[in-house]
């Protein structure tokens, strides 16, 4: 993550501490279930049942996609043969495109791309999160290019209707945006960095670790909101 310095303005954190209770609420969900998706694949991958070693090879990247960092989980991958299984599976699911990633993926309430460096939603997480909220699409961003598109073929519209319905659908875009933004770091901030390794937590003060030295960066925060959302975990 790229990282700048000087100080940022406390009113942005009251988003971070509004949604934490959510991101908290995911990520304890996803631990438990990426513990089962390990649990099952040390059992099923040595099984003497190809489709069976294949299921657990599955559960393998899934538990992977679900929380990369946890130590279980590193630690079984370091095990002969275990990671180069894991990565053949990876390849099935990623060929032509990514076609068949969403099989491996949707039963997780979010997804890690530790390469990318993102965190994104499932349909699941979106769910659990939204609740029985009345507005379902929360944290779901609407395709603006359509919306817009079509309020300008809208010939029942006069020309101020359609400044004023244009104004309200990008004030309601970039709140959401905002909103599924937070969300992302703050789930990057519970899943990616942790305390004494990538930051260090000094006179209740987030400070950041070089990786190369091990020194404190100080005056250093992480861009992107990403320093909010450790500050708010």
């Amino acid at each position: 993550p790229l990282i700048i310095s000087g100080p940022v303005p406390k009113g942005e954190n009251q988003l971070f501490e509004e949604l934490r209770p959510l991101v908290e609420r995911l990520v304890e969900v996803q631990k438990v279930l990426a513990t089962k998706y390990l649990s099952d694949a040390r059992k099923l991958i040595t099984s003497e049942d190809k489709k069976e070693v294949e299921e657990g090879f599955l559960a393998l990247y899934r538990s992977h996609k679900a929380l990369p960092k946890n130590k279980a989980l590193i630690k079984f991958l370091s095990e002969q043969g275990i990671k180069a299984g894991m990565l053949k599976t990876e390849e099935t699911y990623m060929e032509q495109n990514n076609k068949r990633m969403h099989e491996a993926t949707d039963p997780l309430y979010f997804v890690i791309d530790e390469k990318l460096n993102s965190v994104d939603l499932t349909d699941k997480g979106v769910d659990l999160i939204t609740g029985k909220s009345d507005d379902q699409s929360l944290f779901v961003l609407p395709d603006i290019a359509a919306e817009l598109s079509a309020l300008e073929a809208d010939e029942s519209l006069t020309e101020e209707q359609k400044i004023e319905k244009k104004d309200t659908l990008m004030t309601n875009y970039s709140i959401k945006s905002e909103r599924v933004h937070t969300i992302s770091q703050l789930l990057k901030a519970y899943t990616m960095f942790e305390k004494d390794d990538e930051y260090v937590v000094i006179d209740g003060k987030v400070k950041i670790v070089d990786e190369q030295t091990g020194r404190i960066m100080e005056g250093r925060r992480y861009s992107d909101g990403l320093h909010q959302a450790i500050e708010a975990k």
